[in-house]
Parts: structure tokens; C-alpha cells; sequence
């Protein structure tokens, strides 16, 4: 059998609801030869057991009995890859149906991983947030050094060559909530990157996301800060106190944790001195998305988001008869 252009790797456990659409992008990328391995993180239903047999001859589906955790089941997609290259998409995400092989073709002959923009959305597909692809360069190391201008979204939006992703050993298992900061500090230490800048990934905000426990993301912070605590004194850079809120923020959203995500906020305009974001926190506080929908209008006085692109709206929401060739 001919080596795949790539592998992509999707980790899952118990997400019915929102794999099959992610299945779906998967398959759809256009224009490479890519190889699908699900990593089932011990479903209580076997993924293996809702694939059709159409399903089943383009996916292939390693199991874990019982869970070991999404680095864990990353890296046992990392070690049983075919391809060159290994693109990540968690279980909830979508891609646009070009992301794959405008990644490959950023990379050239020179770079080590890819990215591109992408964009935070709800349930239903909707356009909350836009973020940037921050530009390619050895300023990336000390951005995620300090996690300011990262790779958005990095989990389901980072192509890296196997051979560099092996060499490091993949993700450490000792982190799950910061497992893809940790990579991304490691990655960006020896590798060059490449940047596209369209957002071509949509992530997916919705009351299923990964548990988010205050107490885990303080001591994986604490952790992660010792780890690599001689690199930031080398590189002279430390955390980034509102990008760190930002994205507990974002963390927090995802899960619908209203008090949380309003703290979070807050904090964050609290070290930039920025008035909207204390606006956002209030709003979120008292009346949750609605009212953030609001007051991003107040601060803004225009829309809230773009407009979903139309790979977005045709991701976010497959003809069923896609669903039913692959699932059961």
C-alpha cells in the first residue's frame, strides 16, 4: 500500500453528537491521499461499532479499552502514522476541505510544521471569534514561550513532520488541559514553521467540551512554567499574564462556565486596561452569550462576528446522507 500524503489524527471518546461531522471533514479533503486514524480513548460505545462499512475502508480505528487521556491517545496515533506528515483535528472540529494541502504546500522543503488561522464557533456554525495565524519566524518560540500570538487553535490546526513530532516524543503525558502548549514551546524550539494566513479551521464551542477543572489548569500552569523555566530565561520573555487569561477564558467558554469565563475576562482587562473587555465580563456575568453578543455591539458598534464563510456552513452542518454513509 502506497505511504498517505499524511495522517490525520483524530482522538475521541464518547462524542456521537459531533464525530461523525468531523469524520466528514476529514474525508472531504481535497486534492492529497490522506490516511484517517481514529484514536477511541475508551468510548463506552466502540467507535468501531458506529462505523459503516463504507466507513470503515477509508478510517482506521485503534482502541484504547479504557481511557488514557488525549496525549496518550495522540501519541499512539503519532506512533502508528504512515504518513510524512501528521495533521491533528480533535473530535469536535471542523476543517475547511482545502486546510490539508494548503498546509503541505506551505511547507516546501524547508519547514517542519504548518498552520493557518481559524475561528471559534457555537453549535450551529455561527462565527464567534476570528483569530489570526501569527507569522512563521523564530519569534513564534518566544510567543509560545510567553503564549502570546501561538498557533490558534493548535490542536486542531497544526501539520508537523513525523520525524521532528517522534523525535520529541510527541506530547507529554503528564499534561492533558496543556498538553498542546507544552508541544508547541518544544516544537517551535527546533523547527521552522510556515503560515497560512485564511482561517481555514473551526472550533467548536459547546457544553460537551473537555472538562475543565480551576485546580488542574493552575497546577498544569505551575508545571509547565518549571519545565521550561530555563528556556524563558534564555529567551528572556515570561508568561503573558492577558494572553494567559485570554485563553482560560476561552477554555472556560467552551465548557458554558458563565461565572468563570466572566472572571476570566475581567482579568484580562485588568492587565491590558482595556474598558470592552471589563463590558464583556460584566456581560457575560449577568447574561451569558446573549448578552456578550450585546456588548461586543456596545464596544464595537458593528457586528459581532464575520459572516460564516461557506466551507463553514457546509462543515457545520452535513446533508444527512453523508452522516448515514459513515455512521450508524
Amino acid at each position: 500500500m502506497a505511504e498517505p500524503d499524511a495522517t490525520i489524527v483524530i482522538p475521541t471518546r464518547d462524542r456521537p453528537e459531533w464525530l461523525p461531522r468531523t469524520l466528514l471533514s476529514a474525508l472531504e479533503q481535497q486534492e492529497t491521499e490522506a490516511e484517517i486514524i481514529v484514536v477511541d480513548d475508551g468510548s463506552i460505545t466502540p467507535v468501531s461499532e458506529r462505523l459503516t462499512p463504507e466507513a470503515h475502508s477509508r478510517i482506521r480505528v485503534l482502541r484504547n479499552p479504557s481511557s488514557m487521556g488525549v496525549a496518550r491517545a495522540r501519541n499512539r496515533g503519532i506512533d502508528e502514522a504512515r504518513g510524512e506528515w501528521i495533521a491533528f483535528l480533535d473530535d469536535d472540529d471542523v476543517w475547511a476541505p482545502d486546510k490539508l494541502c494548503r498546509d503541505l504546500a506551505s511547507v516546501g522543503d524547508d519547514a517542519d510544521f504548518a498552520y493557518s488561522g481559524g475561528m471559534t464557533i457555537d453549535e450551529q456554525g455561527e462565527v464567534l471569534q476570528l483569530f489570526d495565524a501569527p507569522p512563521a519566524g523564530k519569534q513564534l518560540h518566544r510567543g509560545a514561550l510567553a503564549r502570546t500570538g501561538q498557533v490558534p487553535i493548535s490542536m486542531s490546526n497544526l501539520l508537523v513532520r513525523a520525524e521532528l513530532i517522534r523525535s520529541i516524543d510527541g506530547f507529554d503525558s503528564e499534561f492533558s488541559m496543556m498538553a498542546d502548549w507544552d508541544l508547541l514551546i518544544r516544537l517551535t524550539a527546533i523547527g521552522e514553521g510556515a503560515a497560512t494566513p485564511e482561517h481555514l479551521v473551526g472550533y467548536t464551542i459547546h457544553s460537551g467540551g473537555m472538562h475543565n477543572d480551576r485546580e488542574v489548569a493552575a497546577d498544569e500552569r505551575h508545571r509547565l512554567e518549571r519545565k521550561h523555566a530555563d528556556a524563558r530565561a534564555a529567551a528572556g520573555v515570561s508568561t503573558d499574564e492577558a494572553s494567559w487569561w485570554r485563553w482560560r477564558a476561552s477554555t472556560l467558554r467552551r465548557q458554558r462556565d458563565r461565572r468563570g469565563t466572566a472572571t476570566a475576562l475581567a482579568k484580562v482587562g485588568w492587565h491590558t486596561r482595556d474598558p470592552r473587555m471589563v463590558v464583556r465580563a460584566a456581560a457575560m456575568g449577568i447574561g451569558g452569550e446573549a448578552a456578550m453578543t450585546g456588548a461586543r455591539r456596545l464596544v464595537r458598534r458593528g457586528p459581532e462576528a464575520p459572516k460564516a464563510p461557506e466551507w463553514l456552513v457546509a462543515a457545520a452542518h452535513p446533508e444527512p446522507e453523508a452522516i448515514r454513509a459513515i455512521w450508524r
